[in-house]
């Protein structure tokens, strides 16, 4: 396959790809594969096609936490389709750590699992996902975070437009002091946000404070220490976080700093329908993202390579 790979000047993952029958192809690479595939005369090793036959009707799927209402409702859209199409789900938390991550794709692809969803924590460490699981022909579809430089499906919802859109409004408002809190910027979800921030800012014609800009790991006291630290130090006039939970850190850190959200400073963050539906906090400001439907997409896309 390697060679194959070689000579059609692709990546091995899109060689498997194109010998699982994966229609997302362009047909510019499937004609080129195809050629290398006759020049070589490959044969497709039969042990691993029966193997891949064997595969359960089970699906693994690896996010960092269901505490989070955004990859709760993921969840909740995957879960549904793979439920209407006799697949069973068997879920998994990372809660962000790289070896843990590593451990649960490996005991899903020792089980011979039909695919996998995930989150991953670790979207530059591609040579992992390679070698176990588009060696071993496993359909892997990547959510709200791109792998680098690797050949495969992924998911997403756009993050750019609405915290654009946000900055852009409070920037026309005569609000310059304006902090972004946000997840690691090595994710690319997370990336798109910052990059908005600074473009609202530069088509405003307004420089901003790169100090203002602050990534912590997605989870309520994370976001609360960074949030006291930054009202301690910045005359801050809003705070726009990527998640709500980060939102809720935030929000506990400027109710212990004895200042009045909406009054003295803005608390806005992107959110999902079920949050910001049963939430009672009206002095936070959220957009709604459909991360339910981005869960839907993730399956059925998993389900037509599964096909």
């Amino acid at each position: 396959m390697r060679d194959v790979a070689r000579l059609a000047d692709v990546s091995v993952s899109t060689v498997s790809n194109y010998l699982n029958g994966a229609k997302s192809l362009k047909q510019e690479t499937r004609f080129r594969i195809e050629q290398a595939v006759k020049e070589l005369h490959f044969q497709p090793n039969a042990l691993a096609k029966s193997l891949r036959n064997s595969r359960s009707n089970e699906i693994g799927v690896i996010l960092p936490s269901l505490s989070d209402p955004y990859f709760s409702d993921i969840y909740r859209g995957l879960y549904n389709v793979f439920l209407h199409e006799n697949y069973f789900v068997t879920f998994a938390s990372s809660n962000e750590i790289e070896e843990r991550e590593k451990q649960i794709a490996l005991s899903f692809i020792q089980k011979r699992v039909a695919g996998i969803i995930i989150a991953t924590c670790q979207p530059h460490k591609v040579d992992f996902f390679q070698e176990n699981c588009l060696k071993n022909n496993i359909p892997i579809v990547f959510l709200d975070r791109k792998p680098i430089n690797l050949d495969t499906h992924y998911v997403h919802i756009c993050n750019y437009d609405p915290i654009y859109s946000i900055v852009s409004s409070l920037l026309a408002q005569g609000i310059r002091h304006i902090a972004l809190l946000t997840g690691y910027a090595d994710f690319s979800s997370q990336n798109e946000c910052i990059t908005a921030y600074a473009d609202a800012f530069t088509d405003f014609g307004v420089s901003y404070n790169p100090s203002y800009i602050r990534h912590c790991r997605i989870s309520r006291m994370d976001a609360f220490d960074c949030a006291i630290k930054m009202l301690a130090q910045y005359p801050l006039e809003a705070i726009i976080t990527s998640s709500e939970t980060l939102m809720q850190g935030v929000r506990q850190a400027v109710f212990v700093r004895h200042i009045r959200a909406d009054e003295e400073i803005k608390l806005i963050s992107l959110g999902e329908e079920s949050w910001c539906s049963n939430t009672s906090f009206n002095k936070i400001i959220t957009t709604t993202r459909p991360a339910g439907q981005l869960g839907e997409t993730a399956a059925r896309l998993l389900l037509n390579n599964i096909h």
